[in-house]
């Protein structure tokens, strides 16, 4: 089975050490990472990732400002991308994996190791599921 190529942009280096290291000794992952968001574009504009994990705070520029600028590019628009917060926590996203919020689709950081691989898994089995729910439903 070919690995999912995940390009992981945030600048909280413990988490990305962390992230990086679990999804890859599942085997099934190829984790790219950038410290912030200009890198970062320019990784998803050369490396074509299959999906993308966004910090959603950051310094230099936001994760909602990279999304947009994913958004727009013609060689990135197409890559899901999911925000990552420690605005929410796994207890308010219930037994789901991950959440939807204007539309935009979030998981809480302290998802834990597990969770984040069950996720990313469940997300490129279901195209692009990973048990969604809508908080503003």
């Amino acid at each position: 089975m070919k690995k999912k190529k995940v390009l992981l942009i945030d600048d909280d280096k413990a988490f990305v050490l962390f992230a990086k290291s679990s999804l890859e000794s599942t085997g099934a992952f190829d984790v790219t990472v950038a410290a912030g968001g200009p890198q970062g574009i320019a990784l998803a504009q050369r490396e074509k990732p299959d999906v993308i994990l966004l910090d959603r705070l950051m310094p230099q520029m936001s994760g909602k400002v990279v999304a947009e600028s994913l958004s727009e590019g013609p060689g990135t628009k197409q890559i899901p991308v999911i925000f990552l917060t420690s605005m929410i926590s796994k207890e308010q996203v219930k037994s789901e994996s991950i959440i939807t919020i204007d539309s935009q689709d979030f998981i809480a950081k302290d998802i834990g190791v597990q969770g984040l691989i069950n996720c990313l898994t469940d997300f490129f089995k279901e195209k692009g599921s990973c048990g969604k729910i809508n908080l503003l439903t």
